[in-house]
């Protein structure tokens, strides 16, 4: 994986395409970037602290149910 000061979208999108299969459709290769680029966003927003603690979850949803 690269890092911020690296990122090349060229190179992320070739690493994928390499990891699938030649048999891949256009829609399930659209869908794998953008399940990883989620999935990166994630793991950038826990490494920053951006994370939301089980108790305010909790707190959040049941608010939420209340609705």
């Amino acid at each position: 994986m690269l890092t911020a000061n690296h990122y090349s979208a060229k190179k992320d999108a070739e690493r994928i395409l390499s990891s699938l299969a030649d048999s891949e459709n256009f829609e399930e290769i659209l869908y794998q970037m953008y399940v990883r680029k989620k999935v990166e966003q994630g793991l950038a927003d826990i490494k920053n602290g951006n994370i939301v603690s089980d108790e305010e979850m909790a707190q959040f949803w049941h608010r939420w149910s209340e609705k």
